[in-house]
């Protein structure tokens, strides 16, 4: 029990960083309790942050066990299968948490700013891009 109760504390930090928008929880194990349990324990953090279940390898047959609405989105392997145990459940985020505003570029809420030079190292960030998405495009200068 001690395990799941950390892997449950570990999930739910990931969960909680606002830029996140993807989260994959994924165990070499056949058990419940460190699988199904786990994700169901979090699934109304979750919710309340604006995550929701994704069907990860869509074409793989073998789901979650049914134990908790939501389970038909969880891949498990199992060795009946000829495979070792392996699970994942993918969260993905839909919508901002609750009550919160989205950043913007310059990581504060609120209006857009002009894209930033970073005259340092030649780079300029892409201004069509989100924060979490924020990628470095080359000024030719380096």
């Amino acid at each position: 029990m001690k395990l799941s109760a950390f892997q449950r504390k570990a999930l739910s930090h990931a969960l909680s960083f606002p830029s996140v928008e993807r989260v994959v929880y994924s165990t070499c194990s056949i058990h419940q309790a460190e699988n199904e349990d786990v994700v169901n324990a979090v699934l109304p953090l979750a919710t309340s942050l604006g995550f929701e279940l994704a069907t990860p390898f869509p074409q793989w047959r073998r789901r979650g066990l049914p134990v908790f609405e939501g389970s038909e989105h969880l891949l498990r392997t199992n060795p009946e299968d000829g495979l070792e145990g392996f699970f994942i459940a993918l969260f993905v985020r839909k919508a901002a948490p609750s009550g919160v505003e989205e950043p913007v570029e310059d990581g504060s809420l609120g209006r857009r700013r002009k894209p930033v030079i970073k005259r340092r190292y030649g780079l300029r960030t892409c201004s069509s891009l989100r924060l979490s998405r924020m990628i470095l495009c080359s000024t030719g200068r380096f």
